[in-house]
């Protein structure tokens, strides 16, 4: 028998919709390797370098292990400007990984508890025009993960 990896993205168009309550899932398999992305083009800007940019979300099922473990190191941001990657929390042989921010948000957020939503993201250090979230790995700890927005700012 094959194992199916079973990585897919529902609703992607609802991190740049404008209901706050809706929201894209990424899963992936448990335990399995495999990801699930999102990305994001702006076609209207670049936006500069020092931009904090990331997304607002939240665990989708009942994890033994804590959501900030998780999505730490089951997630990578990376950014683009036409097509070329910039900045990436990922390690590569051209440069080293910028820190992976990982903060509490004291939103409410329907369909996700206050203390289990966070903003993971990162500062840019070059412009960019795309940023795109992926989610899994080698060993998944979590299946699935709530995508509620892509934050950009100051």
């Amino acid at each position: 028998r094959r194992a199916s990896l079973r990585c897919r993205v529902v609703d992607p168009h609802a991190v740049v919709d404008t209901d706050p309550q809706n929201f894209a899932t990424l899963q992936v398999g448990i335990g399995l390797a495999g990801t699930a992305f999102i990305s994001v083009f702006d076609s209207a800007r670049v936006s500069p370098p020092g931009t904090r940019v990331g997304f607002l979300v939240a665990g989708d099922d009942e994890a033994a292990i804590p959501l900030t473990v998780a999505v730490g190191q089951q997630t990578t941001i990376t950014t683009f400007l036409n097509g070329t990657e910039q900045d990436s929390t990922r390690p590569s042989a051209d440069s080293p990984p910028l820190a992976l921010q990982i903060l509490e948000v004291p939103i409410l957020l329907p369909g996700a508890p206050p203390a289990e939503t966070r903003f993971i993201g990162l500062v840019t250090e070059k412009e960019f025009d795309e940023v795109r979230l992926d989610f899994g790995g080698a060993v998944n700890l979590l299946n699935s993960l709530r995508v509620f927005s892509l934050c950009t700012g100051a």
